[in-house]
């Protein structure tokens, strides 16, 4: 048997001798047939994030015949993508995180071509929701607290199923003492002028799970109920 190596894509045709000191054997019957061509991996991968906790990876687009794209987020098939993508965008990566991303490109017939090279990235956390803008009113004895729905990060990012805790004190520079927490945008300090003719509040819009805010104690620090969530303001 021989082995040979000649560049993919071609066309080629074999045939053999047996030699001896007599001279030689008739050429045994010709072989032809086509070297598939395997795909030439995609180069140079790279990884960029955002503050929207979504990574970005992108690469040079790999060489010869091949179908379409694989990535792969720490070795497990993340997408298949066209064979004309460049990029793709992983919007279920979680901040905190290191992830390392590989792209192949895939010829069915040949199989797949060589990794591109790894790319590792860290997704930092993302920002902490903005601070709602507070309208207080007063009806009665009761004080009337408004504001509108928190949907952007302190970075601009898209935030969502946020619930929002209410603080208050007698003094502007507090303390201020937990009263409650609602997932609508306006709440109620009922009976509230009997106890004090002044009164400041406090909301912070919160993105941990609704069911932490049995935890808290009306009365609470504020400094306390905020360690609770992760200072999430």
């Amino acid at each position: 048997s021989y082995e040979d190596f000649p560049p993919s894509g071609g066309n080629y045709t074999y045939s053999a001798q047996a030699i001896g000191d007599c001279g030689a054997s008739n050429v045994l019957d010709n072989v032809s047939g086509q070297l598939l061509d395997y795909p030439m991996g995609p180069a140079e991968a790279s990884a960029i994030s955002d503050s929207c906790e979504t990574i970005t990876v992108s690469w040079v687009p790999a060489l010869g015949d091949f179908g379409y794209y694989e990535v792969f987020r720490d070795g497990v098939l993340l997408a298949t993508l066209p064979n004309t993508s460049v990029s793709y965008e992983d919007a279920n990566a979680v901040g905190g995180n290191t992830y390392a991303y590989t792209v192949v490109a895939v010829n069915d017939t040949c199989g797949a071509s060589m990794d591109s090279t790894t790319v590792e990235i860290e997704l930092v956390p993302g920002s902490p929701p903005a601070a709602p803008e507070v309208v207080i009113t007063t009806e009665g004895l009761d004080a009337h607290l408004s504001w509108s729905v928190v949907d952007t990060s302190v970075s601009g990012c898209a935030v969502s199923g946020l619930w929002y805790a209410v603080f208050y004190s007698p003094t502007s520079g507090g303390p201020f003492y937990y009263h409650g927490w609602t997932p609508d945008t306006t709440y109620t300090h009922e009976g509230v002028v009997n106890f004090s003719a002044t009164q400041f509040y406090q909301v912070t819009a919160v993105d941990a799970p609704s069911a932490l805010a049995s935890s808290f104690v009306k009365g609470m620090e504020m400094g306390e109920v905020l360690g609770k969530i992760g200072k999430r303001k």
